[in-house]
Protein backbone atom coordinates (compact mmCIF):
# COMPACT_ATOMS: atom_id res chain seq x y z
CA UNK A 1 0.00 0.00 0.00
CA UNK A 2 1.40 3.41 -1.00
CA UNK A 3 2.01 6.10 1.59
CA UNK A 4 -0.78 8.29 0.16
CA UNK A 5 -3.29 5.44 0.30
CA UNK A 6 -2.14 4.58 3.82
CA UNK A 7 -2.64 8.19 4.96
CA UNK A 8 -6.07 8.26 3.32
CA UNK A 9 -7.05 5.02 5.09
CA UNK A 10 -5.87 6.35 8.44
CA UNK A 11 -7.78 9.59 7.88
CA UNK A 12 -11.01 7.75 7.04
CA UNK A 13 -10.57 5.50 10.07
CA UNK A 14 -10.03 8.53 12.32
CA UNK A 15 -13.12 10.26 10.89
CA UNK A 16 -15.19 7.11 11.47
CA UNK A 17 -14.00 6.78 15.07
CA UNK A 18 -14.69 10.45 15.80
CA UNK A 19 -18.18 10.10 14.27
CA UNK A 20 -18.95 7.04 16.41
CA UNK A 21 -17.73 8.79 19.57
CA UNK A 22 -19.73 11.92 18.75
CA UNK A 23 -22.84 9.89 18.12
CA UNK A 24 -22.38 8.01 21.40
CA UNK A 25 -21.88 11.28 23.28
CA UNK A 26 -24.98 12.96 21.85
CA UNK A 27 -27.02 9.78 22.31
CA UNK A 28 -26.04 9.74 25.98
CA UNK A 29 -27.23 13.33 26.34
CA UNK A 30 -30.64 12.71 24.82
CA UNK A 31 -33.54 12.98 27.29
CA UNK A 32 -34.92 9.70 28.57
CA UNK A 33 -38.18 8.82 26.90
CA UNK A 34 -40.24 5.88 28.07
CA UNK A 35 -39.74 3.53 25.08
CA UNK A 36 -42.93 1.71 25.94
CA UNK A 37 -45.17 4.74 26.38
CA UNK A 38 -46.86 4.37 22.98
CA UNK A 39 -47.28 0.63 23.42
CA UNK A 40 -48.83 1.05 26.85
CA UNK A 41 -51.08 3.79 25.52
CA UNK A 42 -52.28 1.36 22.84
CA UNK A 43 -52.75 -1.38 25.47
CA UNK A 44 -54.82 1.00 27.61
CA UNK A 45 -56.90 1.94 24.56
CA UNK A 46 -57.56 -1.73 23.73
CA UNK A 47 -58.43 -2.54 27.34
CA UNK A 48 -60.93 0.32 27.30
CA UNK A 49 -62.50 -1.02 24.10
CA UNK A 50 -62.70 -4.51 25.61
CA UNK A 51 -64.38 -3.13 28.74
CA UNK A 52 -66.96 -1.34 26.59
CA UNK A 53 -67.72 -4.55 24.68
CA UNK A 54 -68.06 -6.49 27.92
CA UNK A 55 -70.55 -3.87 29.10
CA UNK A 56 -72.49 -4.40 25.86
CA UNK A 57 -72.61 -8.14 26.56
CA UNK A 58 -73.92 -7.48 30.08
CA UNK A 59 -76.61 -5.22 28.65
CA UNK A 60 -77.58 -7.93 26.16
CA UNK A 61 -77.80 -10.52 28.95
CA UNK A 62 -80.10 -8.16 30.84
CA UNK A 63 -82.17 -7.54 27.73
CA UNK A 64 -82.88 -11.26 27.13
CA UNK A 65 -83.71 -11.83 30.81
CA UNK A 66 -80.63 -13.73 32.02
CA UNK A 67 -79.64 -11.17 34.68
CA UNK A 68 -83.13 -11.17 36.26
CA UNK A 69 -83.23 -14.97 36.29
CA UNK A 70 -79.78 -15.17 37.93
CA UNK A 71 -80.93 -12.77 40.66
CA UNK A 72 -84.14 -14.78 41.20
CA UNK A 73 -82.14 -18.00 41.32
CA UNK A 74 -79.89 -16.62 44.07
CA UNK A 75 -82.84 -15.19 46.03
CA UNK A 76 -84.76 -18.48 46.00
CA UNK A 77 -81.67 -20.36 47.16
CA UNK A 78 -81.26 -17.95 50.09
CA UNK A 79 -84.92 -18.23 51.09
CA UNK A 80 -85.75 -21.87 50.48
CA UNK A 81 -82.46 -23.73 50.05
CA UNK A 82 -80.74 -25.24 47.05
CA UNK A 83 -83.15 -28.18 46.68
CA UNK A 84 -86.28 -26.04 46.20
CA UNK A 85 -88.24 -27.03 43.02
CA UNK A 86 -88.71 -23.35 42.07
CA UNK A 87 -84.94 -22.99 41.90
CA UNK A 88 -84.74 -26.01 39.61
CA UNK A 89 -87.28 -24.41 37.30
CA UNK A 90 -85.32 -21.16 37.15
CA UNK A 91 -82.16 -23.10 36.40
CA UNK A 92 -83.90 -24.76 33.44
CA UNK A 93 -85.04 -21.39 32.10
CA UNK A 94 -81.50 -20.05 32.45
CA UNK A 95 -80.10 -22.97 30.49
CA UNK A 96 -82.62 -22.40 27.68
CA UNK A 97 -82.05 -18.65 27.39
CA UNK A 98 -78.26 -19.01 27.67
CA UNK A 99 -78.26 -21.50 24.80
CA UNK A 100 -80.32 -19.11 22.73
CA UNK A 101 -77.90 -16.28 23.55
CA UNK A 102 -74.98 -18.27 22.19
CA UNK A 103 -76.60 -18.21 18.77
CA UNK A 104 -77.63 -14.55 18.96
CA UNK A 105 -75.87 -12.69 16.06
CA UNK A 106 -75.24 -9.60 18.18
CA UNK A 107 -73.66 -11.72 20.94
CA UNK A 108 -71.52 -13.60 18.42
CA UNK A 109 -70.29 -10.33 16.93
CA UNK A 110 -69.41 -8.92 20.36
CA UNK A 111 -67.49 -12.07 21.33
CA UNK A 112 -65.61 -11.97 18.02
CA UNK A 113 -64.56 -8.37 18.59
CA UNK A 114 -63.37 -9.20 22.12
CA UNK A 115 -61.36 -12.14 20.76
CA UNK A 116 -59.64 -9.87 18.21
CA UNK A 117 -58.79 -7.34 20.91
CA UNK A 118 -57.35 -10.04 23.16
CA UNK A 119 -55.12 -11.24 20.33
CA UNK A 120 -53.85 -7.69 19.86
CA UNK A 121 -53.31 -7.30 23.62
CA UNK A 122 -51.27 -10.50 23.67
CA UNK A 123 -49.15 -9.17 20.80
CA UNK A 124 -48.51 -5.77 22.41
CA UNK A 125 -47.81 -7.19 25.88
CA UNK A 126 -45.14 -9.40 24.33
CA UNK A 127 -43.32 -6.24 23.11
CA UNK A 128 -42.58 -4.85 26.58
CA UNK A 129 -40.33 -6.20 29.33
CA UNK A 130 -41.80 -7.36 32.61
CA UNK A 131 -42.32 -4.46 34.97
CA UNK A 132 -44.97 -2.32 36.59
CA UNK A 133 -46.05 1.27 37.05
CA UNK A 134 -45.32 3.09 40.32
CA UNK A 135 -47.63 5.93 41.30
CA UNK A 136 -45.13 8.72 41.86
CA UNK A 137 -47.76 11.29 42.82
CA UNK A 138 -47.95 9.74 46.28
CA UNK A 139 -44.33 10.69 46.90
CA UNK A 140 -44.73 14.14 45.36
CA UNK A 141 -47.78 14.79 47.56
CA UNK A 142 -45.80 13.53 50.52
CA UNK A 143 -43.22 16.30 50.07
CA UNK A 144 -45.67 18.89 48.82
CA UNK A 145 -47.57 18.59 52.10
CA UNK A 146 -44.50 17.85 54.24
CA UNK A 147 -45.17 19.30 57.69
CA UNK A 148 -41.83 21.02 58.04
CA UNK A 149 -41.35 21.93 54.39
CA UNK A 150 -44.76 22.91 53.05
CA UNK A 151 -44.45 24.21 49.53
CA UNK A 152 -41.40 22.16 48.56
CA UNK A 153 -43.35 20.57 45.77
CA UNK A 154 -43.95 23.98 44.23
CA UNK A 155 -40.25 24.47 43.52
CA UNK A 156 -40.19 22.32 40.40
CA UNK A 157 -42.14 20.28 37.95
CA UNK A 158 -44.48 17.75 39.48
CA UNK A 159 -43.54 14.11 38.91
CA UNK A 160 -45.40 12.23 36.24
CA UNK A 161 -48.31 10.30 37.69
CA UNK A 162 -47.05 6.88 36.64
CA UNK A 163 -43.43 5.77 36.24
CA UNK A 164 -42.86 2.46 34.50
CA UNK A 165 -40.14 0.50 36.30
CA UNK A 166 -38.75 -2.68 34.84
CA UNK A 167 -38.24 -5.63 37.14
CA UNK A 168 -34.66 -6.27 38.28
CA UNK A 169 -32.92 -3.12 37.02
CA UNK A 170 -29.19 -3.75 36.74
CA UNK A 171 -27.83 -0.18 36.90
CA UNK A 172 -29.30 1.93 39.70
CA UNK A 173 -28.30 5.43 40.80
CA UNK A 174 -29.31 6.20 44.40
CA UNK A 175 -29.39 9.52 46.25
CA UNK A 176 -31.16 8.28 49.35
CA UNK A 177 -29.63 6.53 52.37
CA UNK A 178 -32.89 4.76 53.16
CA UNK A 179 -33.07 3.24 49.67
CA UNK A 180 -29.46 2.07 50.03
CA UNK A 181 -30.39 0.36 53.31
CA UNK A 182 -33.25 -1.38 51.55
CA UNK A 183 -30.99 -2.54 48.72
CA UNK A 184 -28.59 -4.04 51.28
CA UNK A 185 -31.45 -5.88 52.99
CA UNK A 186 -32.75 -7.15 49.65
CA UNK A 187 -29.30 -8.38 48.65
CA UNK A 188 -29.06 -6.23 45.50
CA UNK A 189 -26.36 -3.77 46.54
CA UNK A 190 -24.29 -4.87 43.51
CA UNK A 191 -26.81 -3.06 41.26
CA UNK A 192 -25.73 0.40 42.50
CA UNK A 193 -23.55 2.17 39.92
CA UNK A 194 -23.63 5.64 41.49
CA UNK A 195 -24.68 7.19 44.78
CA UNK A 196 -24.47 10.21 47.09
CA UNK A 197 -21.64 9.47 49.51
CA UNK A 198 -21.89 12.57 51.71
CA UNK A 199 -22.55 11.73 55.39
CA UNK A 200 -22.84 8.00 54.68
CA UNK A 201 -22.92 6.11 57.99
CA UNK A 202 -20.59 3.17 58.62
CA UNK A 203 -23.03 0.38 57.67
CA UNK A 204 -23.71 2.04 54.30
CA UNK A 205 -20.04 2.92 53.70
CA UNK A 206 -19.15 -0.75 54.29
CA UNK A 207 -21.50 -1.89 51.53
CA UNK A 208 -20.82 1.03 49.17
CA UNK A 209 -17.20 2.20 49.62
CA UNK A 210 -16.37 5.81 48.80
CA UNK A 211 -12.73 4.93 48.05
CA UNK A 212 -10.57 1.99 47.10
CA UNK A 213 -10.84 -0.56 44.30
CA UNK A 214 -14.54 -1.25 44.92
CA UNK A 215 -15.50 2.43 45.15
CA UNK A 216 -19.00 3.39 44.02
CA UNK A 217 -18.78 6.67 42.05
CA UNK A 218 -20.16 9.72 43.81
CA UNK A 219 -22.90 11.53 41.91
CA UNK A 220 -24.14 14.05 44.47
CA UNK A 221 -23.42 15.80 47.71
CA UNK A 222 -25.96 16.56 50.38
CA UNK A 223 -24.56 20.09 50.46
CA UNK A 224 -25.91 21.60 48.28
CA UNK A 225 -27.92 18.43 47.62
CA UNK A 226 -27.48 18.73 43.86
CA UNK A 227 -26.97 15.75 41.54
CA UNK A 228 -24.11 15.69 39.03
CA UNK A 229 -26.30 15.27 35.96
CA UNK A 230 -23.39 14.73 33.53
CA UNK A 231 -21.99 11.91 35.68
CA UNK A 232 -25.41 10.28 35.94
CA UNK A 233 -25.90 10.44 32.17
CA UNK A 234 -22.57 8.64 31.64
CA UNK A 235 -23.70 5.84 33.97
CA UNK A 236 -26.72 5.01 31.76
CA UNK A 237 -28.89 3.94 34.73
CA UNK A 238 -32.01 1.77 34.43
CA UNK A 239 -33.46 3.46 37.51
CA UNK A 240 -32.80 6.55 39.64
CA UNK A 241 -33.95 6.79 43.26
CA UNK A 242 -33.96 10.19 44.94
CA UNK A 243 -35.42 11.46 48.20
CA UNK A 244 -36.94 14.54 49.75
CA UNK A 245 -33.50 15.92 50.63
CA UNK A 246 -32.76 16.69 46.98
CA UNK A 247 -36.23 18.10 46.45
CA UNK A 248 -36.17 20.11 49.67
CA UNK A 249 -32.66 21.52 49.52
CA UNK A 250 -32.33 22.32 45.81
CA UNK A 251 -33.79 25.58 44.52
CA UNK A 252 -34.46 23.99 41.12
CA UNK A 253 -36.16 20.68 41.76
CA UNK A 254 -33.97 18.05 40.02
CA UNK A 255 -36.78 15.55 39.51
CA UNK A 256 -37.66 16.77 36.03
CA UNK A 257 -34.06 16.59 34.79
CA UNK A 258 -33.44 13.19 36.37
CA UNK A 259 -36.63 11.89 34.78
CA UNK A 260 -35.18 12.78 31.38
CA UNK A 261 -32.23 10.47 32.06
CA UNK A 262 -34.02 7.36 33.38
CA UNK A 263 -37.19 6.36 35.25
CA UNK A 264 -36.99 8.26 38.55
CA UNK A 265 -38.66 7.48 41.86
CA UNK A 266 -38.87 9.82 44.84
CA UNK A 267 -38.92 7.50 47.86
CA UNK A 268 -39.21 9.95 50.71
CA UNK A 269 -40.80 9.81 54.14
CA UNK A 270 -42.94 12.26 56.04
CA UNK A 271 -41.77 13.79 59.30
CA UNK A 272 -43.30 15.60 62.27
CA UNK A 273 -46.25 18.01 62.54
CA UNK A 274 -46.09 21.71 61.83
CA UNK A 275 -46.23 24.42 64.48
CA UNK A 276 -49.93 24.96 63.75
CA UNK A 277 -50.70 21.27 64.21
CA UNK A 278 -48.69 21.15 67.43
CA UNK A 279 -50.66 24.12 68.73
CA UNK A 280 -53.90 22.21 68.13
CA UNK A 281 -52.61 19.26 70.14
CA UNK A 282 -51.35 21.45 72.95
CA UNK A 283 -54.70 23.25 73.14
CA UNK A 284 -56.48 19.89 73.35
CA UNK A 285 -54.11 18.73 76.09
CA UNK A 286 -54.83 21.85 78.15
CA UNK A 287 -58.27 20.35 78.71
CA UNK A 288 -56.83 17.04 80.00
CA UNK A 289 -55.60 16.06 83.43
CA UNK A 290 -52.02 17.04 84.25
CA UNK A 291 -49.54 14.70 82.58
CA UNK A 292 -51.98 13.33 80.02
CA UNK A 293 -51.37 13.80 76.32
CA UNK A 294 -53.14 13.25 73.04
CA UNK A 295 -51.69 12.65 69.58
CA UNK A 296 -54.05 14.10 66.99
CA UNK A 297 -51.53 13.80 64.17
CA UNK A 298 -49.87 10.48 63.44
CA UNK A 299 -46.27 9.91 62.43
CA UNK A 300 -45.52 8.32 59.09
CA UNK A 301 -41.87 7.27 59.15
CA UNK A 302 -42.73 3.60 59.67
CA UNK A 303 -45.68 3.50 57.28
CA UNK A 304 -43.71 5.22 54.51
CA UNK A 305 -40.62 3.07 55.06
CA UNK A 306 -42.73 -0.10 54.86
CA UNK A 307 -44.42 1.23 51.73
CA UNK A 308 -41.04 1.95 50.15
CA UNK A 309 -39.69 -1.48 51.11
CA UNK A 310 -42.73 -3.12 49.48
CA UNK A 311 -42.07 -1.15 46.27
CA UNK A 312 -38.37 -2.01 46.19
CA UNK A 313 -39.07 -5.65 46.99
CA UNK A 314 -41.39 -5.74 44.01
CA UNK A 315 -38.93 -3.94 41.73
CA UNK A 316 -36.17 -6.43 42.49
CA UNK A 317 -38.59 -9.38 42.78
CA UNK A 318 -37.52 -10.02 46.38
CA UNK A 319 -40.95 -9.51 47.91
CA UNK A 320 -40.53 -12.47 50.26
CA UNK A 321 -37.32 -10.92 51.65
CA UNK A 322 -39.00 -7.52 52.03
CA UNK A 323 -41.99 -9.10 53.81
CA UNK A 324 -39.70 -10.91 56.28
CA UNK A 325 -38.03 -7.66 57.39
CA UNK A 326 -41.36 -5.87 57.58
CA UNK A 327 -42.84 -8.65 59.73
CA UNK A 328 -39.81 -8.47 62.05
CA UNK A 329 -40.36 -4.74 62.57
CA UNK A 330 -44.09 -5.15 63.10
CA UNK A 331 -43.43 -7.87 65.71
CA UNK A 332 -41.04 -5.56 67.60
CA UNK A 333 -43.57 -2.73 67.52
CA UNK A 334 -46.26 -5.06 68.85
CA UNK A 335 -43.99 -5.92 71.80
CA UNK A 336 -43.37 -2.21 72.42
CA UNK A 337 -47.10 -1.47 72.34
CA UNK A 338 -47.86 -4.23 74.85
CA UNK A 339 -45.14 -3.06 77.25
CA UNK A 340 -45.99 0.62 76.96
CA UNK A 341 -49.65 -0.08 77.71
CA UNK A 342 -48.44 -1.38 81.10
CA UNK A 343 -45.62 1.09 81.82
CA UNK A 344 -46.91 4.37 80.32
CA UNK A 345 -43.27 5.46 80.14
CA UNK A 346 -42.10 9.02 79.53
CA UNK A 347 -38.94 9.65 77.52
CA UNK A 348 -36.53 12.46 76.78
CA UNK A 349 -34.48 12.64 73.59
CA UNK A 350 -31.11 14.29 74.23
CA UNK A 351 -28.74 15.44 71.50
CA UNK A 352 -25.09 16.26 72.19
CA UNK A 353 -23.23 18.61 69.86
CA UNK A 354 -19.78 19.63 71.03
CA UNK A 355 -20.33 21.29 74.41
CA UNK A 356 -24.04 21.83 73.80
CA UNK A 357 -26.91 19.68 75.04
CA UNK A 358 -30.32 19.93 73.34
CA UNK A 359 -33.61 18.37 74.39
CA UNK A 360 -36.35 17.13 72.04
CA UNK A 361 -40.02 16.41 72.55
CA UNK A 362 -42.41 14.37 70.47
CA UNK A 363 -42.48 16.76 67.50
CA UNK A 364 -38.78 17.26 66.90
CA UNK A 365 -36.36 15.40 64.68
CA UNK A 366 -36.86 12.25 66.74
CA UNK A 367 -40.65 12.29 66.66
CA UNK A 368 -40.84 8.64 65.61
CA UNK A 369 -39.79 7.58 69.13
CA UNK A 370 -42.94 9.18 70.49
CA UNK A 371 -45.56 9.22 67.76
CA UNK A 372 -44.92 5.79 66.29
CA UNK A 373 -43.09 3.81 68.96
CA UNK A 374 -45.40 5.09 71.68
CA UNK A 375 -43.17 6.67 74.34
CA UNK A 376 -44.74 9.69 76.05
CA UNK A 377 -43.07 13.04 75.48
CA UNK A 378 -45.79 15.56 74.79
CA UNK A 379 -46.27 16.82 78.35
CA UNK A 380 -42.71 16.59 79.53
CA UNK A 381 -41.90 20.26 78.80
CA UNK A 382 -45.27 21.75 79.63
CA UNK A 383 -44.52 22.54 83.27
CA UNK A 384 -41.08 24.12 82.87
CA UNK A 385 -42.29 27.68 83.65
CA UNK A 386 -40.73 28.64 80.32
CA UNK A 387 -43.33 28.51 77.56
CA UNK A 388 -40.85 29.42 74.84
CA UNK A 389 -38.51 26.61 75.91
CA UNK A 390 -41.45 24.22 75.71
CA UNK A 391 -42.22 25.39 72.18
CA UNK A 392 -38.56 25.11 71.15
CA UNK A 393 -38.31 21.58 72.50
CA UNK A 394 -41.14 20.59 70.19
CA UNK A 395 -39.34 22.16 67.22
CA UNK A 396 -37.32 20.10 64.75
CA UNK A 397 -34.04 21.29 66.27
CA UNK A 398 -35.01 21.08 69.94
CA UNK A 399 -34.13 23.46 72.78
CA UNK A 400 -30.96 23.99 74.82
CA UNK A 401 -30.97 22.26 78.20
CA UNK A 402 -30.86 24.59 81.18
CA UNK A 403 -30.76 24.26 84.97
CA UNK A 404 -34.22 25.81 85.31
CA UNK A 405 -35.73 23.52 82.75
CA UNK A 406 -34.19 20.34 84.20
CA UNK A 407 -35.71 21.13 87.59
CA UNK A 408 -39.13 20.45 86.06
CA UNK A 409 -38.25 17.43 83.88
CA UNK A 410 -37.78 13.89 85.09
CA UNK A 411 -38.36 11.35 82.35
CA UNK A 412 -38.32 7.58 82.90
CA UNK A 413 -35.97 7.00 79.96
CA UNK A 414 -33.31 9.11 78.26
CA UNK A 415 -32.06 8.33 74.75
CA UNK A 416 -28.85 10.16 73.81
CA UNK A 417 -27.60 10.94 70.31
CA UNK A 418 -24.10 12.37 69.83
CA UNK A 419 -24.43 14.59 66.76
CA UNK A 420 -20.90 15.86 67.27
CA UNK A 421 -19.24 12.69 65.97
CA UNK A 422 -21.54 12.61 62.93
CA UNK A 423 -20.54 16.01 61.53
CA UNK A 424 -17.37 17.97 60.97
CA UNK A 425 -14.25 15.94 61.74
CA UNK A 426 -16.20 13.29 63.67
CA UNK A 427 -14.86 14.29 67.09
CA UNK A 428 -17.17 13.07 69.90
CA UNK A 429 -18.97 15.77 71.85
CA UNK A 430 -17.47 16.96 75.11
CA UNK A 431 -20.89 17.29 76.74
CA UNK A 432 -22.06 14.19 78.59
CA UNK A 433 -25.34 13.53 80.38
CA UNK A 434 -23.58 11.05 82.67
CA UNK A 435 -21.34 13.76 84.15
CA UNK A 436 -23.29 16.98 83.61
CA UNK A 437 -24.77 18.47 86.78
CA UNK A 438 -27.90 19.27 84.75
CA UNK A 439 -28.91 15.61 84.90
CA UNK A 440 -27.70 14.70 88.40
CA UNK A 441 -31.22 14.27 89.82
CA UNK A 442 -32.78 12.58 86.83
CA UNK A 443 -34.55 9.29 87.48
CA UNK A 444 -33.06 7.85 84.27
CA UNK A 445 -29.48 8.59 85.36
CA UNK A 446 -29.99 7.31 88.87
CA UNK A 447 -31.46 4.04 87.58
CA UNK A 448 -29.13 3.40 84.65
CA UNK A 449 -31.85 4.13 82.10
CA UNK A 450 -29.76 6.35 79.83
CA UNK A 451 -29.23 4.79 76.41
CA UNK A 452 -26.47 6.10 74.16
CA UNK A 453 -27.31 5.10 70.60
CA UNK A 454 -25.85 4.89 67.11
CA UNK A 455 -26.42 8.47 66.03
CA UNK A 456 -26.36 7.69 62.32
CA UNK A 457 -29.42 5.46 62.67
CA UNK A 458 -31.27 8.10 64.67
CA UNK A 459 -30.06 11.30 63.00
CA UNK A 460 -28.94 10.60 59.42
CA UNK A 461 -30.89 7.63 58.03
CA UNK A 462 -34.47 8.52 58.87
CA UNK A 463 -36.59 6.35 56.57
CA UNK A 464 -34.58 3.15 56.14
CA UNK A 465 -35.88 -0.11 57.57
CA UNK A 466 -32.50 -0.99 59.12
CA UNK A 467 -32.41 2.29 61.03
CA UNK A 468 -36.08 2.07 62.03
CA UNK A 469 -35.63 -1.51 63.28
CA UNK A 470 -32.64 -0.30 65.31
CA UNK A 471 -34.69 2.51 66.86
CA UNK A 472 -37.48 0.10 67.68
CA UNK A 473 -34.97 -2.28 69.33
CA UNK A 474 -33.56 0.58 71.42
CA UNK A 475 -37.04 1.54 72.65
CA UNK A 476 -37.96 -2.08 73.37
CA UNK A 477 -34.77 -2.64 75.39
CA UNK A 478 -35.33 0.63 77.26
CA UNK A 479 -38.87 -0.42 78.22
CA UNK A 480 -37.67 -3.85 79.35
CA UNK A 481 -35.02 -2.16 81.52
CA UNK A 482 -37.62 0.22 83.00
CA UNK A 483 -39.91 -2.71 83.71
CA UNK A 484 -37.09 -4.42 85.62
CA UNK A 485 -36.34 -1.25 87.63
CA UNK A 486 -39.99 -0.87 88.63
CA UNK A 487 -40.27 -4.54 89.52
CA UNK A 488 -37.23 -4.26 91.77
CA UNK A 489 -39.05 -1.48 93.58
Amino acid sequence: MSKSKNKKWLLLTAIALVSIMAFAFFAACLPYVDPYAEIFARIAELEGERADLQEDILSLRTEVGITALEEAYALVADLFGTADPVRAGIRAQLATISTQLLSNPEYIALRAEIAEIEELLEYYLAQVPAGFYVDNTRFFQLHHDNWFNSGIGQRGVEPTEQVFVRYNPQRVVVMCHAALEHMILLGVEDRVVGMAHASSPAHIEAAFPSSGPNMIPNISTFEPHAPDFAAIIRMRPDLIIMSGRQRARTANNPFARLSQIAPTLDLGTRSAPSAAQMALENAAEDELEAGEEIDIFEGYYVADAIDNMHIMGRIFQREDVADAYIEQLEATMAQISALQSQLNATALMVQLNGSNISLFGRNGRYSMVFRELGLRGGQIFRGTNNPQAAVNAEHQHGTTASTTMMQHINADIMIVVDRGNLTGDGTPSTADVLTSDLFANQFARQNDLIFRVDGAKFYIVLGGLTAIQYRADVVLNALLALQAVRAAG
